[in-house]
């Protein structure tokens, strides 16, 4: 990944706890996603031996271990804060990639919550509502009683 990085101007990695991240969304659109491409398939088939899996999104390519995800995070804090007959009241989920789309459909699962599950921009979405922007999300969500929300 480091090689991919040093021949695309605008690109950058970021390691995370349980991810390692090639973000191009800086770069040359074309070369990027043609450098992301390549990379995708060379990845693919050099860590199919081990237990990760490689997805990309818009502007960024992931490497994780597979199994850890937005909806089994969310599936082991529900289980762990509310017993087996309990669920949340109120859930607010929002996300603006296609990573967060496994975590809106375990969401929506909890039925006797009131639930507010938020897409970033107008997009296709497992998501009921959205919302235009990130700065949207932070603005809005600091004052819930002027939480703007459009159905999707």
């Amino acid at each position: 990944m480091g090689a991919y990085t040093e021949r695309t101007d605008g690109s950058f990695l970021e390691e995370k706890e349980s991810a390692l991240v090639w973000h191009y969304k800086k770069a040359d659109p074309e070369f990027g996603r043609s450098q992301a491409k390549e990379m995708h398939e060379n990845l693919d088939s050099v860590l199919n031996v081990f237990d990760v899996e490689v997805l990309s999104g818009y502007g960024w390519l992931q490497v994780r271990l597979q199994g850890v995800s937005k909806k089994n995070m969310v599936k082991k804090f529900v289980s762990e804060q509310y017993k087996d007959t309990e669920q949340p009241d109120f859930i607010f989920c929002a996300g603006d990639d296609v990573t967060d789309e496994d975590m809106f459909s375990v969401v929506s699962s909890y039925k006797h919550a009131r639930i507010f599950t938020c897409v970033v921009g107008m997009k296709p979405s497992a998501a009921r509502y959205y919302l235009r922007n990130n700065e949207e999300v932070t603005s809005e969500t600091g004052s819930p009683s002027r939480l703007l929300l459009y159905v999707n």
